[in-house]
């Protein structure tokens, strides 16, 4: 009796082990079973994040396209972040320039400067990376944070290498052993370039620089103004719309001059008998005036050598607007042109 009643017991405990590795099989199975269910989410979710990350950028640049800066800066910089690791290092330093010039445009001068020191460490080699140095620089200028703006400077050796290479080579060309009146960090200013500078302006103005001390201070005006010429294309003043629109007028009268001097000045020929003729035609032009500035009745007393550069400059000056207004005619008739009078108020 013993005997039966100890194997009753232990069928009892067998079938409890049974039953609890029955359950634990089923636990199991069911964690495993929601386990794969979740990594798949996890698969399909990625997928979706993907796309979420190609909408971003699209999305910031229709935003950029518009101006929305600020909106369009955002919209990058979660582009940039979720897909940091799967783009390469031209791309990444590209973005983070792209990003500096929006938030640069919204005077955000902080985030601007963090992103433009970006682009050189994510792309040592990148055509970004003097661009974003100049960038830095006007805006630690901006920011009165002058001594930082210095260090930008000596550290950016490569700033001016486009735009003052091929002055100076030009200059050191003409100037071999010439004389270097000065210097700016790297760049030689020469005696030639100062010459050239003072031969283009007007006789009254370029008298004034003709002692050697006042020569000296001519060129300290030239080093200034040089620098003063550099910080304001670094702030992107040349960029401006009334700048630019007063750069296409004068560029416009420059051409225009070099066209009429063409057409007209150099056709001009004047000889000694002609001005004498016209002065014999034309003495009243010549007669002296009295203290009332009205001319007196000796017209008959005025010699010809006395006004002899008057009359010639006077002769000149007519036949050279005979000539002019007979090129205003004919390219008049060169092109289809109508005027309308009674618009004009």
């Amino acid at each position: 009796m013993n005997n039966m009643n100890n194997i009753i017991t232990k069928s009892k405990l067998f079938d409890k082990r049974m039953l609890i590795i029955i359950l634990s099989q089923l636990i199991i199975s069911i964690l495993l079973a929601l386990f794969l269910l979740f990594y798949k989410g996890n698969l399909a979710n990625n997928k979706t994040s993907g796309d979420e990350i190609n909408y971003l950028r699209t999305i910031g640049n229709k935003l950029q396209s518009v101006e929305l800066n600020l909106e369009a800066a955002k919209a990058y910089e979660k582009y940039f972040e979720q897909s940091i690791g799967g783009i390469d290092n031209e791309t990444k330093a590209k973005l983070a320039f792209t990003i500096g010039e929006l938030y640069k445009n919204e005077s955000q001068f902080e985030k601007a400067i963090s992103y433009y020191m970006q682009v050189e460490l994510f792309d040592s080699n990148s055509s970004y990376k003097n661009d974003a140095k100049k960038e830095i620089i006007a805006i630690l200028e901006k920011l009165k944070k002058f001594s930082a703006a210095k260090w930008m400077l000596n550290e950016a050796t490569s700033l001016n290498s486009t735009s003052t290479a091929s002055a100076n080579t030009k200059a050191n060309v003409v100037n071999q052993g010439g004389d270097v009146v000065a210097k700016i960090g790297d760049k030689k200013i020469y005696l030639h370039e100062i010459n050239s500078y003072l031969d283009d302006l007007p006789e009254f103005i370029r008298k004034n620089f003709t002692k050697k001390e006042e020569k000296e201070n001519f060129v300290k005006k030239y080093v200034a103004d040089t620098l003063l010429y550099e910080k304001a294309k670094r702030q992107s003043m040349d960029k401006d719309s009334k700048y630019i629109q007063q750069i296409e007028r004068i560029q416009r009268e420059l051409l225009l001059q070099k066209i009429i001097e063409q057409e007209v000045t150099k056709k001009v020929t004047i000889s000694d008998p002609d001005v004498k003729n016209y002065f014999e035609a034309n003495k009243d032009k010549f007669a002296p005036k009295n203290k009332s500035g009205a001319k007196t009745a000796a017209v008959t007393a005025v010699k010809f050598e006395e006004v002899k550069k008057l009359a010639t400059d006077s002769y000149r000056q007519e036949k050279e607007q005979a000539i002019y207004q007979k090129l205003i005619e004919e390219t008049l008739k060169m092109e289809k042109v109508e005027f309308f009078p009674e618009k004009i108020k």
